[in-house]
């Protein structure tokens, strides 16, 4: 196989996402395997440490009061990180009060991720398109970060129109299944702040090609 994963032989597989993210998760795995024969990391395997500090924020918050989430942000910010992140699912309104909330209990400094995937998987009361415009208008204000995934996924024409409106940045990308829909995704989305999410495939590799997809297309990666 040789020591350089990226000179490994590849397979393409013909059946679905499922059964790709199940192959792709064990060459993952493989390369684990073989970082450790060799005794060191898998950055060393992959071409070598690109930096030696990264930025860490706490990812908690779900299902609470706003008052919850806004003493659970505060508790993120003692503990020392620069951001939190949480899952709101309480209805527009209550959405919007925790938001400010967060924001008076942490500061103007904290970086707040709003991760809205709650927004659409909630069968008849999921948000609609308007009013999730309405409500990242209203955010807005208190400046988050970014928002997360408020729209299905595959919805790429819905993510250009609503960043298109310049409220917040909008994260996506999490849930694309291959490279084809991150092409998509990084067209519609060309010189736009766009936070990157790493393909949930499994598979290394395909993570260097949305990298160079976000450069040239001239999107701001902030994660």
């Amino acid at each position: 196989m040789g020591w350089v994963p990226q000179a490994w032989e590849e397979y393409n597989f013909n059946g679905g996402p499922e059964l790709k993210k199940t192959y792709h998760a064990c060459e993952v795995a493989v390369i684990d395997l073989a970082s450790k024969y060799e005794g060191v990391p898998i950055s060393e395997l992959m071409g070598g440490r690109k930096r030696d500090r990264i930025k860490l924020y706490g990812s908690a918050g779900m299902y609470m009061s706003p008052e919850k989430y806004a003493e659970e942000a505060a508790a993120i910010r003692e503990m020392g990180f620069p951001g939190y992140k949480m899952r709101p699912a309480l209805g527009p309104e209550e959405d919007l009060q925790t938001v400010e909330l967060m924001r008076n209990a942490c500061g103007e400094d904290m970086a707040l991720m709003i991760d809205a995937h709650t927004w659409w998987r909630m069968g008849d009361k999921s948000y609609t398109p308007e009013t999730i415009a309405g409500l990242s208008e209203s955010m807005s204000v208190y400046r988050p970060y970014w928002l997360e995934e408020p729209l299905p996924p595959e919805d790429h024409k819905a993510y250009k129109e609503l960043r298109d409106r310049g409220y917040v940045a909008v994260a996506s990308g999490e849930h694309e299944q291959d490279l084809a829909g991150f092409e998509n995704l990084a067209y519609i989305s060309s010189g736009q702040l766009s936070p990157i999410m790493a393909m949930l495939t499994g598979k290394l590799k395909a993570g260097g090609n949305p990298l160079m997809l976000l450069k040239v297309s001239n999107i701001t990666v902030l994660k």
